[in-house]
């Protein structure tokens, strides 16, 4: 019988691989893309479409080792906003797939708007490592949204051609911890940008006109 303490320790030195089926690639090719778009824009958008399927399939196989409850636990894609990065749904939490073809130099581009448009923002950002003729996908890492803009303040992070540009060492390369916070951890405890609905541009503006109306009166009363 294997020795259960050295496998848990191999498994933590190995990286978390999915390995992509002949499926896979026909589904990265159906989900909904502006197939007009051509050249390196619609090579990356392949490429997230990829990256969203793998880390669907990585989440179903783990969520379902941690709990059986959780085998056939329903995952949400959201692909509205493909061309950038895709979007997975679990309960509460968002997590964002940034999916990168190499990382030699062990840089990581996180484009611009996954980080400032409130509506683009999630809760965990997932580092994965593309290798499609190797048909195989490489989880390497992660930041929580709190994590990802304390590092761009601290380290100034400036923007090239629309993106952040971070080192892969600041990620967190064990996987597994992404699961801790999935499993000991409320969606609520994490502070993200709130997205501006137009039930709270009303509510904002009914509170503007209550309060400038307050001082009005309150002008009015002393002269």
């Amino acid at each position: 019988m294997p020795n259960s303490t050295y496998s848990q320790g191999l498994r933590l030195l190995l990286p978390e691989t999915v390995w992509l089926e002949p499926e896979h690639f026909v589904l990265a090719n159906e989900i909904n893309y502006p197939h007009t778009i051509s050249g390196k824009d619609n090579w990356q958008g392949y490429l997230n479409r990829l990256a969203l399927i793998a880390l669907e399939v990585w989440l179903q196989i783990r969520l379902a080792d941690e709990d059986m409850r959780l085998t056939n636990k329903v995952i949400l894609k959201d692909t509205s906003t493909i061309k950038t990065a895709g979007i997975l749904r679990v309960d509460n939490f968002k997590f964002c797939a940034i999916a990168t073809e190499n990382l030699l130099d062990e840089i990581v581009n996180i484009p611009q708007e996954l980080i400032e448009k409130p509506e683009l923002t999630a809760h965990f950002y997932v580092i994965i490592e593309i290798l499609e003729s190797q048909e195989e996908v490489i989880i390497k890492g992660f930041l929580t949204y709190k994590q990802l803009i304390e590092i761009k303040s601290s380290l100034k992070l400036s923007i090239s051609q629309g993106c952040y540009q971070l080192p892969l060492s600041v990620f967190d390369s064990e996987p597994n911890h992404l699961l801790l916070y999935k499993r000991y951890i409320q969606a609520s405890e994490f502070a993200l940008p709130v997205v501006e609905t137009q039930a709270t541009r009303i509510s904002n503006l009914s509170g503007i006109v209550t309060t400038t109306t307050t001082k009005l009166s309150e002008l009015k009363f002393r002269f």
